[in-house]
């Protein structure tokens, strides 16, 4: 066999190139949005104001007034009737809840919220973020959040001697939020 038999034509050579040239533009391609951004669109904070209950005596402590006075208002917008006075527990802290809704967010769409403590509560571990309804800049509400919260973090005191990992009063709650408003 001569060398002719192994050799290529003008055409098969362009084929080749062709087909390698396609895999390697396939394997290297990017999505549009993964690359671009559109001018307007983009996720929107939201916040809200809001109490974690089930604490296990590592609440705020009786010196913070605003946990007792929102205790006391959401008892009262349950029904419940009770001057600050009555109201002694460590098992409650009020928080800061904060989330991003993104911009292809729809009612129903669930998304992550990160809770924070803004009272002396020691730490947030066990406890439950009570109905919050998140607000935009715009004073509109567009989300509600609640549930369980998932501590990073501990602080141990045993003995006169104590540890501390992370921060024990921030949490998540994973699709903690529901979007109830379309974004506009």
């Amino acid at each position: 066999m001569g060398v002719e038999s192994f050799a290529f034509g003008g055409d098969m050579w362009r084929l080749v190139l062709f087909a390698v040239l396609a895999v390697s533009s396939v394997a290297e391609a990017a999505r549009v949005k993964d690359i671009a951004s559109i001018y307007g669109v983009r996720d929107n904070s939201v916040f809200g104001y809001g109490l974690v209950t089930g604490l296990n005596r590592t609440g705020d402590s009786r010196r913070n007034e605003a946990t007792i006075r929102t205790l006391a208002n959401r008892l009262q917008g349950l029904g419940v009737t009770l001057q600050t006075d009555d109201i002694i527990s460590r098992n409650v802290a009020v928080v800061m809840v904060t989330a991003r809704i993104p911009s292809t967010a729809r009612p129903g769409h669930r998304v992550d919220i990160a809770v924070s403590s803004t009272g002396d509560a020691k730490s947030l571990e066990g406890g439950v973020l009570q109905l919050t309804p998140l607000y935009a800049a715009d004073g509109r509400a567009y989300a509600s959040s609640q549930g369980p919260l998932v501590i990073g973090g501990f602080a141990a005191e045993a003995g006169g001697e104590s540890t501390r990992k992370n921060h024990p009063t921030t949490g998540r709650i994973p699709r903690g939020a529901t979007v109830e408003v379309d974004n506009p």
